[in-house]
Formats: structure tokens, C-alpha cells, sequence
């Protein structure tokens, strides 16, 4: 008796395949945040947050929030096109993925790793649909300070996707589906940088639009 599963249906490593490290949480709803250390929605959930609005530098901040999201995006693009980059942190591109983010980020090495997993096993991301890339990411609601130097702002994480194996077969569709996350920023000598972004296991995101 043979399965009626359909191959493209098997789990895969959905948070470091879609995106540089993003935690993946296991909710429900836009309201269950959890961040990769476990904390729970009370701590880093959208409706629990202090009333912040003031991040102290209004739309220069949103305008540098903005930026470093569709540079990562960028990146990650190229990257997971062509993983074997991964395994060189002498790469040009993942130089520019370390830069965008904290010192010794631990959200970039596990998603280098991965990558170069992928590559190993001879398998490539493209965009599914053309004009469109695999990932983009954009600020879906207010940033706010939760510290000296500390920022978070909700995110919508549109992912739009083809999985190739090495002999350029399809392994796995995302045609086009939206999630909801949040996202931390720190300042590091000066200058904005990411420190986590996370994304719900749920579709729609929570303002819509862009």
C-alpha cells in the first residue's frame, strides 16, 4: 500500500531555508510571538508591549529599519541562489550578511551553516515568479525602544520560492505567501544593526499593502 502523501508535502527546514536564521514559532495567530530562546508571548507579544511609540529618531529610523531589512533580503537572495558562498566568510556576500547584523551574531552562523548544507546536498532557492524575489521583508507597523540603544518593530515576511535540486528538478513551490514576525535592531558603534528577526507559523500579515 503506497502512501497518498505527495512528496512536495514532506517538512523541511523551514526557518533557515527562508531566511538568514529566522526562528520559526509554533503559533496559532499574530498574537503568539515567541522569540528563539523560548520567551513567551508575554514577554515579546505584539499586545504586551510597553506603550513605546517614541523611538527617538522617527523617519530617519524607520528610513535606516527600512534599508537594512531590504539589504538583508538582497543578500539572502543571492546567497541562497548559489549557497556554496556559505562555507567562505571570506565571501563578499557574507561579509555584507555579517555587517548588517550585530558582532558574533548567532541568527548569521546558523543560517551559514544551513546554506552550505544546502549546497551540499546540490540544492539551490530561486525566485518563483519572476520580477519577484524569493524573500522580502517589510516593516508592518511601528518600531519601538524597549532599550538604551534597543529597538523592535512587527514585520510581514513575503516569501515567494522554488527549490532546485542539482539537476535543476523541483524539490519544493512557494508560489506566494505572506507571515507575520517581529524583528530587534540594535545600535553598534553608531549605526543600526539586526539582531533577530522571527516569523509565525501563520499566513497574513497584520496591515497589509506595503
Amino acid at each position: 500500500m503506497h502512501s497518498s502523501t505527495p512528496p512536495r508535502a514532506r517538512p523541511r527546514a523551514l526557518p533557515l531555508l527562508l531566511a538568514a536564521g529566522l526562528a520559526v514559532t509554533a503559533t496559532g495567530g499574530c498574537g503568539g510571538d515567541a522569540d528563539a530562546s523560548g520567551a513567551g508571548a508575554e514577554e515579546i507579544g505584539l499586545d504586551a508591549r510597553p506603550d513605546l511609540a517614541d523611538a527617538g529618531d522617527g523617519d530617519d529610523l524607520h528610513a535606516e529599519i527600512e534599508h537594512l531589512l531590504a539589504e538583508r533580503d538582497r543578500v539572502v537572495d543571492e546567497i541562497v541562489a548559489d549557497p556554496a558562498v556559505a562555507a567562505d566568510p571570506d565571501h563578499p556576500l557574507v561579509r555584507q550578511l555579517a555587517a548588517l547584523y550585530e558582532p558574533g551574531s548567532t541568527e548569521v552562523a546558523a543560517a551559514l551553516e544551513t546554506w552550505a548544507g544546502h549546497a551540499e546536498a546540490g540544492e539551490r532557492t530561486l525566485p518563483a515568479t519572476e520580477g519577484r524575489p524569493a524573500f522580502a521583508t517589510r516593516l508592518d507597523g511601528e518600531i519601538e525602544r524597549v532599550g538604551d540603544g534597543e529597538v523592535r518593530f512587527p514585520t510581514c515576511n513575503e516569501h515567494s520560492y522554488a527549490v532546485l535540486d542539482a539537476g535543476d528538478q523541483l524539490v519544493e513551490l512557494q508560489p506566494q505567501v505572506e507571515m507575520p514576525g517581529e524583528g530587534t535592531a540594535v545600535r553598534v558603534d553608531g549605526e543600526w544593526r539586526l539582531r533577530q528577526l522571527t516569523v509565525e507559523r501563520t499566513t497574513g500579515c497584520r496591515e497589509g499593502g506595503g
